[in-house]
């Protein structure tokens, strides 16, 4: 009888093992689901940001053109003023980014430089003073650079798009690396 019992009890314990075993294969798939879903929603955030800010510094970019080219107050300080509102949007979409590990010191100094200077050159307008010469040249120099950054910013867009880089995560960081 001794046998017959230790036997139930083996089955038991077996049993109950193999139930706890699925269980915990359940609970594990179910996390790593969780995770991988979590991690896509943050690579499409991270994706996402990129983009935006990569069409505000092509709108930027656009605008500075423009407002080489007003001759009125009035126009300026509308050019000026959303130069300003979209590197501000500009530099929300940067902040939103993995930045630690992306080159793009440059860009969040570049857009507060153009966001600072159209503010005063808004300022200016509204009161109605012309462009000097010494702004015009400044503005010269921003377009250039935005033209620049803009090109640079469209060939990584190029490469999230073709999935050359992508966004990952890789011991608990977001990185901006070449796909493999």
């Amino acid at each position: 009888m001794n046998s017959h019992s230790e036997q139930k009890r083996h089955a038991i314990i077996y049993t109950a093992l193999a139930i706890a075993l699925v269980l915990v294969s359940i609970f594990a798939i179910y996390q790593y689901n969780k995770s991988r879903n979590l991690q896509i929603s943050l690579d499409n955030h991270y994706a996402r940001s990129f983009y935006e800010m990569t069409e505000y510094v092509g709108n930027i970019e656009t605008d500075l053109r423009k407002s080489m080219l007003v001759s009125s107050p009035s126009q300026l300080a509308s050019l000026a003023g959303n130069i300003y509102r979209m590197s501000n949007s500009a530099k929300s979409c940067l902040g939103a980014l993995p930045t630690s590990t992306i080159a793009l010191d440059n860009t969040s100094k570049f857009l507060s430089q153009v966001g600072d200077y159209t503010y005063v050159l808004s300022q200016n307008a509204i009161r109605g003073e012309s462009i000097s010469e010494e702004q015009y040249k400044n503005l010269s120099a921003l377009t250039k650079y935005a033209a620049q950054l803009n090109t640079s910013l469209e060939k990584t867009r190029q490469s999230v798009e073709n999935g050359d880089v992508k966004f990952t995560l890789s011991a608990g960081t977001y990185t901006v690396h070449a796909a493999d």
